[in-house]
């Protein structure tokens, strides 16, 4: 009896357990759910499918519902999707492309969900076609993958999002946000860039190859731009003066960043906009970017920890200006400036941190792990910071500064980076160059148990 009872015992759990990987289908039956197709949606490429999307948003209950659009197909839009109704799914079966005509046509946008909340995208690529070689002066920009403006708890998971100015833009006090499990790359600025808004969530996305933007030979600054930080990072929060709304208590962790033209993960500001506080920044890799892993600019009360950057700084990998900006003198892994003030950076991990040296174009010497000041004596040095149980090895700062044209010809060489003048700053180089600390951080930095070797 008991060997029958064991036996029952085992094919229940057998049971239960194939149900649990049974497949769930793609469409379950209910009453709020809308195909696209059957509001004349043909996903052949070709057809300006943006009327039928648009119907089945006007479709939608006042309660909110579901609307499915099918895989394997590619739809074109020739028109922003506008969804302008809360509580509200999105889901894009696998292989489903939604193909916004931005060069051509006049998309400029992808999807936009504005002023509205609770709203879901799910599955499926969001493809905007820009070219990668446009001149950004030379014609008007093209807008975002996804933008969200005024939104609360809106979900985006499972997503592609390439070809548009930014990938996924989160703006005028959105929160409650949620970007996750996405892939969004190729985009001209931004992966995904937060602004003026708060307590979003960006988590396990890959954000790479980001800032296709050439601005052109004559360019004072290339792709950097000191007043409005660099455009092309994989993950930005910003503030921007025009709003009143603050970029506070947003979430950045289990990302990767790489092969992006500016930053891993920037925090920055537009000259007179208000801080960007109280930012976690946790278990994110960023290398193989062409500026620093992680930089806090304006970005008082920020937590980053457990991260691992290094191999960045690599601006000869890409084609356009390259400009190191010699005001900065160093960073690399993880820089923090310009009231960045009661920060803790810890048990992160910084390594193999790069510079260009002209001298030999196909190489890269190496920069610090941690970089703590401005280089420039008009702005605010951060304050009571705290820099611990980091492990930081293989950096060191290079001595040179250098921009050049897209043509490969040299623009300005600045000689002593560590030279005399108001460059000279550092009070230290602790551990072989691992970690810089400006004159004026110092005096409130708190330094400790940091370890300049491979564990």
């Amino acid at each position: 009896m008991k060997a029958v009872y064991i036996f029952f015992l085992i094919c229940m759990l057998a049971a239960v357990q194939a149900q649990e990987i049974t497949p769930q289908p793609a469409v379950p039956r209910s009453s709020d759910w809308l195909n696209v197709a059957n509001f004349g949606a043909r996903g052949d490429s070709l057809t300006d499918d943006i009327p039928a999307f648009d119907s089945a948003v006007a479709a939608l209950k006042a309660g909110g519902g579901v609307i499915y659009v099918p895989g394997g197909k590619s739809y074109r839009l020739d028109f922003p999707w506008r969804i302008d109704k809360s509580n509200v799914t999105i889901m894009i079966d696998d292989g489903g492309k939604l193909c916004f005509q931005v060069k051509n046509g006049t998309a400029r946008n992808g999807i936009m969900i504005d002023s509205m909340s609770n709203v879901t995208i799910e599955g499926g690529e969001i493809i905007g076609d820009i070219p990668d070689d446009t001149i950004y002066f030379a014609r008007p920009g093209w807008g975002n993958g996804i933008f969200v403006g005024a939104g609360g708890n809106i979900q985006l998971h499972d997503l592609k999002v390439t070809g548009f100015e930014y990938g996924i833009y989160i703006a005028d006090n959105s929160h409650d946000c949620m970007v996750r499990h996405c892939d969004i790359y190729g985009n001209r600025r931004d992966g995904i860039c937060i602004q003026n808004s708060r307590k979003n969530i960006i988590s396990f996305n890959h954000c790479y190859d980001n800032g296709k933007l050439d601005y052109g030979s004559d360019t004072v600054y290339g792709i950097w731009n000191k007043n409005s930080g660099d455009i092309g990072s994989g993950v930005a929060v910003r503030n921007f003066a025009f709003s009143a709304d603050l970029s506070s208590g947003n979430r950045i962790d289990h990302n990767t960043c790489n092969g992006n033209r500016g930053h891993g993960i920037l925090l920055w500001i537009e000259q007179e906009a208000g801080p960007i506080d109280n930012t976690i920044i946790v278990e994110n890799f960023c290398y193989n970017n062409r500026m620093h892993g992680i930089t806090l600019a304006h970005a008082p009360g920020t937590t980053v920890q457990l991260n691992v950057s290094y191999d960045n700084n690599r601006p000869n990998d890409y084609k356009g200006n390259i400009f190191l900006p010699f005001s900065y003198g160093g960073g690399g892994g993880i820089q923090l400036e310009i009231l960045s003030n009661q920060s803790l950076i810890e048990a992160n991990r910084c390594f193999e941190t790069r510079t260009y040296d002209p001298e030999k174009p196909n190489e890269a010497l190496q920069n610090q792990g941690i970089n703590i000041g401005n280089g420039d004596e008009n702005e605010p040095t951060p304050e009571n910071c705290i820099i611990r149980e980091n492990i930081l090895y293989n950096n060191k700062r290079y001595q040179k500064a250098v921009m050049r044209n897209s043509d490969g010809t040299f623009k300005f060489t600045h000689e002593q980076i560590d030279g005399p003048g108001r460059l000279d700053i550092y009070l230290w180089r602790d551990g072989q160059d691992n970690l810089a600390i400006d004159t004026m951080a110092a005096q409130t930095t708190t330094v400790e148990n940091n370890s300049y070797r491979p564990q």
